[in-house]
């Protein structure tokens, strides 16, 4: 599985060494990633003329992005585009010698300091990490909300919170006595194994410089930070007869890759092909979850317009080729959170259902 929570990246070399280091970069990073370089050969990358006329594609397309390049290069050519903490993509940029790896944006919510020690890591460079909090050593809230997948409201309190965490001042956590108790306990174990304060409370018990992990928006007292929990859409694929209970260990297995727990699901889709399916029926019935099934020409539409890989023998079987990915996008909009994941005779794609726009 995957251990970074991206789901494709970018990198991009503006040197002969520099593609020389992207291209080991990218055998070894646990997600997908593009190689631009200009005349690169097409089965290893693509090729540009300018960078400046497609990084607006490059950071629509990826999550990750690392320069093979001075710091410099790399801000004058994200800058037209960022736009907020949790929104902006994880960038980090690395001197064309690898000596280097520097975490240049969206070092939390993002992901780029995670990701630039795990490069640095890869290429025996000094990972460079400005963050406040972790350069004091500090577990930061929006580095658990990114770490647990989780949403951050109003994100101005990000920096209120961390701040009062750098006077080394304790944050409390508090977990929503309104959600339920399987998604409370864990929570309450995942808090305690990083060694951070955490109680069940209801709303009118929170204190200021607090973070409440909370189902949805709701009124806080000053100073706190809600960390909104995800709710997850599951697409789903099996063979024909699965049981309800191979289909459950292929779910929690697949969200504890995400470090989720079975009990975020809030939706599961399939093709109308699985419609009689006994399994995925039973399970829908037992954890009451409700379950949709989308007609093929519908899930083929989706496939071409996400740009979906496609599997040929499940194509010719039940007629679409790609069964998971697309019932996940049909069933929400947003960005899959876990792309086709293949079990024993399921296969699982993940995606929000919550936003935050």
């Amino acid at each position: 599985m995957n251990s970074l929570p991206f789901i494709s990246g970018a990198l991009i070399a503006l040197t002969p060494n520099g593609l020389f280091l992207a291209k080991k970069t990218a055998a070894s990073l646990p997600f997908p990633c593009t190689i631009y370089a200009k005349g690169i050969d097409e089965k290893e990358g693509k090729s540009f003329n300018r960078l400046r006329d497609i990084m607006g594609d490059i950071i629509k397309e990826h999550e990750a992005i690392i320069f093979f390049s001075a710091v410099g290069i790399a801000v004058r050519l994200i800058a037209p585009y960022i736009v907020r903490k949790d929104k902006d993509p994880a960038v980090i940029a690395i001197d064309e010698q690898g000596r280097f790896a520097v975490s240049v944006l969206s070092g939390h919510l993002g992901g780029a300091n995670e990701l630039c020690q795990k490069a640095a890591a890869l290429l025996g460079a000094t990972a460079v990490i400005t963050t406040a909090t972790d350069s004091n050593g500090l577990l930061a809230p929006d580095l658990v909300a990114r770490k647990y997948h989780l949403l951050t409201w109003p994100i101005e309190q990000i920096k209120v919170i961390n701040s009062h965490l750098l006077q080394k001042k304790d944050i409390i956590y508090h977990i929503d006595a309104d959600l339920p108790l399987m998604l409370s306990n864990f929570y309450c174990r995942k808090l305690k194994k990083l060694n951070l304060a955490a109680k069940i409370s209801h709303r009118h018990e929170l204190t200021p410089f607090c973070a409440f992990i909370t189902a949805q928006k709701t009124l806080l007292p000053k100073d706190c930070l809600a960390l909104i929990v995800p709710r997850l859409c599951a697409g789903i694929g099996c063979r024909r007869g699965t049981s309800c209970a191979e289909i459950k260990k292929a779910l929690t297995a697949a969200c504890a890759a995400i470090n989720c727990s079975f009990f975020h699901l809030a939706h599961l889709a399939s093709t109308v092909v699985k419609k009689n399916e006994t399994g995925l029926l039973e399970l829908a019935s037992q954890y009451d979850l409700p379950l949709e099934f989308y007609d093929n020409d519908y899930l083929k539409n989706i496939i071409q317009e996400h740009h979906l890989a496609i599997s040929p023998f499940v194509e010719q079987t039940i007629g679409i080729g790609n069964v998971c990915e697309a019932s996940a996008l049909a069933c929400k909009e947003g960005k899959i959170i876990l792309p086709k994941t293949k079990f024993k005779k399921v296969t699982v794609s993940l995606i929000w259902e919550n936003s935050m726009s």
